[in-house]
């Protein structure tokens, strides 16, 4: 029995076969993938769209090869919804992939159909530690896809995890390309900023490095438009941190499009 028990023990954990799907109108997804009893490691990930039951795209994602699911086989990984932008009523196959990793990074492939080739391609968005959301910000139907900016991770002379990013909101428009929305979604700016600064105090309390929080706290002033509020954060960064400093980084946020609007 025992040595029974110790090859049980031994023996290779069972690799488990799980597909994914979502639908919306006549457009079909599937993802499917093998992963072993931990979900640790994936492999044989693969993408079939349908339309009207039809196969029109199957890809095993080769680019993507040892990647995760976006879900880690615990949540859907896959969906079909309208993104927000595109001004038509067909919806995008949405495929969310992880790279593992303490530091890093989802990623998602955004699926757009062409009529004129009867096929998909694909749009990358690069998310960072933070991930994403498909929401209904605006309420019309389609959706938004709810981020943080990724451009902020690492930057600062921080390590990645201690970074501290501000929301961004993209849509994708017309010719399928994800687009920067969030000036157009001042009630999630706001949400964010009132988060910022509860993360600013935490980080006072704690003793740790105010630059991450403190950009974040500036860029959502700037896309609130507040200038006052903005003056006053960048004073703050000036006698923390040097005036140097806040002049690097007034020229990074500006370099981004974070600037005042007249």
């Amino acid at each position: 029995m025992l040595g029974f028990a110790l090859l049980t023990a031994l023996a290779p954990a069972v690799a488990q076969a799980k597909t994914e799907t979502d639908s919306a109108g006549a457009v079909s997804a599937s993802f499917s993938y093998t992963a072993n009893k931990d979900r640790t490691q994936f492999k044989n990930l693969k993408l079939v769209i349908k339309r009207n039951g039809t196969t029109v795209l199957t890809s095993r994602l080769p680019r993507y090869k040892g990647f995760w699911p976006g879900g880690r086989g615990e949540t859907s990984s896959v969906e079909v919804r309208r993104l927000n932008g595109t001004g038509d009523t067909e919806p995008e196959v949405v495929l969310s992939l992880y790279s593992g990793g303490a530091n890093c990074c989802t990623s998602a492939l955004f699926y757009s159909y062409r009529p004129a080739s009867n096929t998909y391609t694909a749009v990358r968005g690069s998310f960072g530690r933070y991930g994403f959301a498909l929401r209904n910000l605006d309420r019309k139907g389609p959706v938004e896809i709810l981020a943080t900016d990724v451009r902020f991770q690492g930057a600062f002379g921080l390590p990645t995890v201690a970074t501290v990013s501000p929301v961004r909101i993209f849509q994708m428009d017309r010719g399928g390309v994800l687009a920067d929305a969030t000036r157009g979604f001042p009630a999630e700016v706001r949400k964010d900023l009132r988060e910022q600064r509860r993360n600013y105090r935490a980080f006072v309390r704690a003793k740790a490095n105010r630059k991450g929080v403190l950009a974040a706290i500036a860029a959502d002033q700037i896309l609130l438009n507040d200038a006052g509020g903005t003056a006053d954060t960048f004073r703050k960064i000036d006698e923390l941190y040097g005036r140097e400093f806040g002049k690097r980084l007034r020229n990074f946020m500006a370099r981004r499009g974070y600037k005042l609007r007249n």
